[in-house]
This record gives C-alpha cells, sequence and structure tokens, in this order.
C-alpha cells in the first residue's frame, strides 16, 4: 500500500488550496503492481463501486491509484469526525510518486 515519502504543512494559499494545507507525497509502487482482482477489491471495500484498475505499472492505474488514495483520505477524514474536506491528489515527474493534499 502506500508509504509515506515526505510530510509538509503549507502555511496560507499554495498549489493546491486556497488555504493552509497538509502536503503528503506518497510511493504508490505497491498499488501499481496490485492483482487486478486485489485492485479491485480494495476500490470496491473504499465505496469506488465498479472501477477499472487497468494493467500494472501503466498511467491508467496511476489515475485508479490517485481515486483510490483520495477515497482512503476522505473516508479517514469521516471516521475522525471531519463532514467536509477538499482533497486534491496529483501525480508528479514520478510514476510511483502522487502528491495529496
Amino acid at each position: 500500500m502506500p508509504a509515506l515519502v515526505e510530510l509538509r504543512v503549507l502555511e496560507g494559499p499554495n498549489l493546491y488550496v486556497s488555504r493552509a494545507a497538509i502536503k503528503l507525497t506518497l510511493d504508490i509502487s505497491g498499488l501499481l503492481c496490485l492483482d487486478v482482482a486485489l485492485a479491485k477489491q480494495v476500490a470496491a471495500a473504499l465505496g469506488l463501486g465498479e472501477t477499472r484498475p487497468g494493467a500494472a505499472d501503466s498511467g491508467f492505474r496511476q489515475r485508479f491509484s490517485a481515486r483510490l488514495v483520495a477515497a482512503g483520505v476522505r473516508r479517514l477524514a469521516a471516521a475522525a469526525g471531519v463532514a467536509r474536506l477538499a482533497v486534491r491528489v496529483r501525480p508528479t515527474g514520478q510514476v510511483d510518486r502522487l502528491v495529496v493534499a
């Protein structure tokens, strides 16, 4: 599953949102190489419904992983009692990295 590479506190308006935010850089190499059936199970568990994860290590799988990470962050926030949360997930120059703000 995703591993934390970097955590930063962004003060004030920034590239991702118009106010202070937390920025996480995640290594998603574990999600990129998941078996398709297992990737579908993880997506269903996070409430993404019927999704297509695409081939391992592909750009399609990277976009699938971004949706998966966003859903996981929202679910974690909801469990902590946060009603609304703006989540932005963006790819980096490396296929196995995502930035979450």
